[in-house]
Formats: structure tokens, sequence, C-alpha cells
């Protein structure tokens, strides 16, 4: 099933042979190489429920993710160079393809026959054949679900990064990036906010003055989107209308640095010598004739405080009262403070998983269902997607799929098979 597939490609980590890893300065000249320096006991950043890893990932199939079944989030990258994307569960981009059903019911009795007297085959090029004298043009892709936006992170970095570690907790929707500088501990923590509908991000060092960045965001490279950006110190803006119709979206990231200076340039949010760093991020698609605008969501999440553990605290108590639901302990041991690449390499060379294996795939999936669902059912997706062209498009495919992934949530004690048969606008409670 592609939705399983999905699942198990966001628990698998990258493995990467040859540590320590090395990666260039990014922007800044003044860093010209780091080397990174993987966390070698890694229990104290293990969460309880959760993954971790000890290796950077490279590309967004490999990020960690998070999500409140409207909006999802992914982080990938290095200490140096790292991205936030965000997604949201109704961006799917118009193909302009017409989408007029055939009206072939009076054709079922018909088409049963077939099937009887000659097979399968001969059925389809009938059935094909009366949808095409009704200006049907054969197989129509369904439009791709695609992602919001791209933050970029940009930090100046140089000389040895020790214990660094990334990890995804599975009860409270956080994730995590951790190492020590030349100064101390620098942290990158993230969720998506339930009660406030908004990906929280915040950017931390080790001490007062410690955090210089540069934030931010990629132009969208699609000719179906009429895309306008607006930036100032404060946030970036982005106005999106779909070439095609059927509406579109807009983007504000609110930039809240603590302490130290921060400026604008061109396509970039500069700070420097701030304490920490705080970004609220939120997605609204807009119907089309709807006149919205960034300033609205702008006007939304100053009304919100910059504080990352004052609005994770309430969306950590609500995402876990989804995940506690259930709980599944197959005597996983010390295995379960292992790393993804540790656990997999363990199963690989003993021929089967490990109980530890088995428990964190299980909460991996109750995890990616419980951030993926919500307001519609998970697609092929979740809710979570780095690339234009999705496999399959990333729909929700009816043949099986969105009815598996669906009755594989009703193991995880999670919403009343009335809400998801009408996929309820509203998230779960």
């Amino acid at each position: 099933m592609a939705a399983s597939r999905v699942i198990l490609a966001l628990l698998v980590v990258l493995i990467t042979e040859g540590m320590p890893l090395s990666f260039g300065s990014g922007p800044f000249p003044a860093a010209t190489q780091a080397m990174i320096i993987p966390m070698a006991d890694i229990k104290p950043a293990m969460p309880r429920h959760g993954t971790a890893s000890v290796q950077p990932a490279s590309t967004w199939e490999f990020a960690f993710v998070s999500g409140n079944g409207r909006m999802g989030a992914m982080v990938y990258g290095n200490p140096a160079d790292e991205t936030v994307v965000g997604n949201h569960c109704r961006l799917f981009l118009p193909l302009g393809s017409r989408e007029v059903v055939p009206d072939l019911a009076r054709y079922v009795p018909e088409l049963r026959q077939i099937i009887r007297d000659k097979g399968y085959k001969e059925a389809m090029t009938f059935f094909l054949g009366e949808a095409k004298e009704q200006g049907f043009p054969g197989l129509i892709w369904t439009d791709p679900f695609h992602p919001g936006f791209e933050l970029k992170i940009k930090t100046p970095v140089a000389g040895e990064l020790r214990d660094y570690v990334r990890s995804e907790d599975f009860q409270t929707g956080e994730v995590s990036v951790q190492w020590m500088g030349a100064q101390g501990r620098y942290r990158r923590r993230l969720f998506v906010s339930r009660p406030d509908n908004v990906i929280v991000l915040s950017i931390a060092g080790p001490a007062t003055g410690s955090v210089t960045c540069e934030l931010s965001m990629p132009a969208i490279q699609q000719e179906l989107i009429d895309s306008t950006m607006a930036m100032d110190a404060k946030g970036i803006g982005v106005h999106n209308i779909y070439v095609k119709g059927k509406g579109g979206y807009d983007v504000y990231v609110r930039v809240a640095p603590r302490g130290g200076s921060v400026g604008s340039e061109g396509r970039r949010i500069q700070i420097e010598k701030a304490d920490e760093v705080v970004a609220l991020m939120r997605i609204v698609p807009f119907q089309q004739g709807e006149v919205l605008s960034p300033d609205k969501i702008r006007a939304d999440l100053e009304k919100l405080p910059a504080d990352y553990d004052k609005l994770f605290a309430p969306h950590a108590k609500a995402h876990a009262g989804l995940f506690d639901r259930v709980r599944l302990d197959l005597g996983g041991g010390e295995d379960r403070y292992r790393t993804g690449e540790e656990l997999l390499d363990k199963a690989a060379r003993e021929g089967r998983p490990s109980p530890a294996l088995l428990e964190r795939m299980y909460d991996a999936g109750r995890y990616m269902f419980i951030c993926a669902s919500g307001e519609l059912p998970p697609n092929l997706q979740g809710i979570w997607s780095g690339t234009w062209k999705p496999a399959w498009s990333g729909d929700f495919t009816t043949d099986t799929n969105l009815q598996l992934a669906i009755e594989s949530g009703f193991s995880a004690n999670l919403p009343t098979r009335r809400r998801v048969q009408t996929a309820s606008r509203q998230p779960w409670t």
C-alpha cells in the first residue's frame, strides 16, 4: 500500500557511510568548513516514544515531520543550511483538466455481461468506448499535492560540531535538532500546534547573543502559480494564485527574535546576536472569488505570543491525548534507545525486526496518521511533500489505498467511523 510505504520511508532515516560528515559553509563567507561529530550516547536525547538519528537528512524524503491534521512541516538539512517545508492538506495544484465524469450507469448491466462472457479486458474496452462517445479523453491525471513553502535557515558555522542528533517525538509532535558548538549547545525545535493552527520554530543557542542566522524563502518556480512576495524585518508574506483557477493560498511567516538586531535585504531576513529566534508560520488556502491576503494571517499571528514553550504546552497536551490512547509494549528494552539506523542495521544482520523496531514502527504509523488526518484523511503522501510531482499525484487513491489507511487507524482508538467516513472539516478531539 502506497500510504504504508510513505510511513516506512519517513521512519527509515538515511544511512550514510563514513563519519564524521563534513559540509560547506553556505552563504556566510566567514565560515569555511565544519565537521559534524555524531552524539555517541543518544539516550538523553531519545524520546520515550519517537525516533532519532545522528545523521543529517540530506533531502526532504528523510526529513523528520510534524503535523496537526491540517498543516504539516518537515525539517531537513544540516546546522549550516537547514530547510523547513510547510504543507497544507488542501494544496493540490490545478492542472486545468476537464473534470467531467461521463454518465455510464445505464451501461453497467451490459458491462457485467461482457465480463462474464469475454472477460475484464473486453469489458473495459467497451466501457471506455462508451465514455469517449461522451467526450471522455481517457486517463486524466489528478491535481498533484504540492508543498506550500520552503523556509531556509542559514547559519555561520566552523570547526567541530559535536554531539549532533535530531529527534522526532511521536508523543508530543515535536521535531528537534541539536549539536555542541564552540560556545555550547545549539538547538532547533519545531511543532505544528493543534490549538493555535500554527507552525512554530525555535532557533536557540547556549548563551546570550549566540544566535546569528539568515532566513529566506525561495520564490516558487511553478508556472501554474502566480506568486507575489512581500518581506520586511518582521516577516515574509506570500500570495499565491492558481493560474488554472480554484483559488490559491496565502502564507505568512512571522519572525520574532529575542534580543540582538534584525534587518531585511532582498529576500533575506538577517538576525545578529539574538538570544533566540521564534518563527510562527501559517498557510491559508482560499477559493476562487475570495478576497484574502497574507496581511490577515500576519494580524492573526501577531496576536499569538512569540514564546515557544508557552505555545508548545497546550499543543503537547492535545497531541498526547490522541497518541496515548494506545500503547504497544513488546519488551523492547535497551534497544529502544538505538537510532533508527541502528535498529534497521540490527534487523538486517539478524534477519528479523527486533521488538523495539516493531514498537517504533507501530508508534510511527500512529504518529503519521494522527499528524496527517483531521480536516481530511491522509493522502498518499500523508500530509507532507517536498516535490511538485509526487508519485500518483499524492492524491486520495480510492482503490483500497485510502480505505486501508483509514482501517489501520481504528486499531489506534482514534476517531469514530462516522467522522472518518464524512471527512470532517474539524480537527479530531
